[in-house]
């Protein structure tokens, strides 16, 4: 099993997901004779993952293998909620979890 853990930068635009096109086609052929290649959602644009043939865990068929549930929840601390630079922590699109993140072992 290969697992992409976290990729950086987190942000950009077409010479991004160009670098990530470049970087999957060699890690495809390098690791070719695993059984598996993960990255976590999020980590690299859709469009690029589709083009090398990921699919999610979370639809058929993958989601039929696979029972693994997991939640992160984030507690205001008082009752105007809890922001950081602007950014509302209690707001599900606000997260990100990557395997570096998880407890992957």
């Amino acid at each position: 099993m290969v697992q992409l853990a976290d990729v950086v930068p987190l942000v950009g635009g077409d010479s991004r997901d160009n670098a990530f096109v470049a970087l999957l086609d060699r890690i495809v052929r390098d690791c070719g004779d695993a059984d598996i290649v993960s990255v976590t959602n999020g980590t690299i644009p859709p469009e690029v993952l589709i083009r090398f043939g990921f699919v999610g865990d979370a639809g058929p068929p993958l989601s039929w293998l696979s029972d693994f549930d997991c939640r992160l929840v984030a507690l205001p601390l008082d009752d105007d909620g809890w922001s950081v630079g602007g950014t509302r922590l209690g707001l599900r699109s606000n997260w990100h979890i990557s395997f570096a993140e998880r407890d992957t072992a």
